[in-house]
């Protein structure tokens, strides 16, 4: 005999916590859990004091998220919402994604060119920031994820090669030459004997947190769009670049550590640029001045029209 889906619940702040425990022993990537508690707690705050949930409400909160973020940011939401509602019990409260229509290129609004990364990086030498400087580039010549760059070790920086554990795969990422040797350097001269080599004065790891508001600032002193100014952004700065010199789509979803070919295939996509410049150079308006082709070109078989 089946058993019907709960088609209610009651979600508390206590349960939000406890699911943040529960996601934690599923062995979830740190940044998942923080993201996925982050959205508990704003469908939390959006149901006020009435701590009832019902289809209704959780159809109305989606009609929300549809109405203030963009689809992939809503289905993102719901991915985590979902999860919270079959921990509180309701399965049947479980809302659809929203169907989008694939897009085979990408806007260039928010990407980080090249020439703007080297400005940055140079600013940041300018503003007597060295580790700033060395944490963007070693972001971006390695296509670290910023929750990767502990793995940038004396050890590692030795060996010119990381061990990156994240999502549940270990993958191996070559470090330059040039990198390690300036890494070398700057860590024998900040007294850094051992562990990651980009830490704080009292020697504990640097947060993403001071990672993105050190690029937002670099950003407004070089010139730079602050929208641009994010560490993801030079990750994928390292796989335009590095798609654009060897065309190796399957070398590079390894070196990315991508699960799927798919995704990096997001990263690579034709700008948006260049896909208007590929439609523009095919020709195919004629418009008016096509008339001279009609009255002077060579003779063709067509029908008469009669005149009105």
């Amino acid at each position: 005999m089946e058993v019907a889906e709960v088609t209610s619940a009651r979600l508390t702040d206590e349960l939000v916590e406890l699911w943040r425990g529960e996601l934690v022993e599923r062995e979830l990537a740190p940044s998942t859990v923080e993201k996925y508690v982050r959205e508990g707690r704003r469908l939390r705050a959006w149901l006020g004091d009435d701590e009832a949930v019902d289809r209704r409400r959780v159809l109305a909160y989606k009609s929300w998220l549809v109405s203030c973020y963009a689809p992939s940011t809503v289905n993102a939401a719901l991915a985590a919402v979902n999860d919270l509602l079959a921990f509180c019990g309701g399965r049947g409260l479980r809302l659809r994604n929203l169907r989008v229509q694939p897009v085979s290129y990408r806007s260039m609004e928010h990407d980080l060119t090249l020439d703007e990364y080297r400005q940055m990086v140079c600013t940041a030498y300018e503003l007597g920031d060295e580790r700033m400087a060395l944490v963007v580039q070693a972001l971006c010549s390695c296509g670290l994820r910023v929750s990767e760059l502990g793995c940038v070790t004396v050890a590692a920086v030795e060996m010119r090669e990381a061990r990156v554990n994240n999502k549940g795969k270990v993958r191996r990422v070559i470090l330059p030459d040039v990198l390690c040797e300036t890494l070398r350097a700057y860590a024998l001269r900040r007294g850094i004997r051992e562990g990651p080599v980009f830490v704080t004065r009292s020697g504990g790891p640097i947060s993403r947190t001071t990672i993105w508001r050190g690029m937002k600032r670099l950003a407004g002193v070089a010139g730079v769009l602050p929208s641009k100014a994010y560490p993801h952004n030079l990750r994928h700065l390292f796989a335009l670049v590095h798609y654009g010199r060897y065309r190796d789509l399957n070398v590079l979803s390894e070196m990315l550590g991508h699960a799927r070919v798919e995704t990096t295939r997001i990263y690579v996509a034709t700008t948006g640029q260049e896909r208007s410049a590929q439609v523009n150079s095919l020709g195919l308006f004629v418009g008016s001045e096509g008339l001279g082709f009609l009255k002077g070109g060579p003779q063709r078989n067509r029908r008469s029209v009669a005149k009105p």
